[in-house]
């Protein structure tokens, strides 16, 4: 799996492992040399989502002045040109991947 990802991201990405439980196959470090690939890695335990959750909730009023919009996928080549003509002040855009419904 992780091959195939590597593959279908850009040169210069970062790859994120998330919380991985078990050995995973080899991944050739060549590959990430070559196409400028950083891998981190994070591990998730136990109860740290929903304290991470409750700190967000309590930060919302705090934060929201560094996110500009939230857009539609379509809409990502647009804003993302808007933004590098440095015209918004705020430094994050969220994407929302489907409907409100979370299809």
């Amino acid at each position: 799996m992780i091959k195939g990802l590597l593959s279908t991201i850009g040169g210069a990405s970062r790859l994120g492992l998330v919380g991985i439980g078990s050995a995973a196959e080899i991944i050739d470090p060549v590959h990430l040399v070559e196409r400028e690939i950083a891998l981190v890695g994070c591990h998730a335990f136990n109860d740290e989502l929903a304290a991470i959750g409750d700190m967000l909730r309590d930060l919302a009023p705090q934060l929201d002045p560094f996110i500009a919009d939230m857009i539609s996928l379509a809409d990502v080549p647009a804003t993302y040109e808007l933004l590098l003509t440095g015209k918004t002040g705020r430094i994050k855009t969220l994407i929302q991947i489907g409907g409100l419904d979370g299809r």
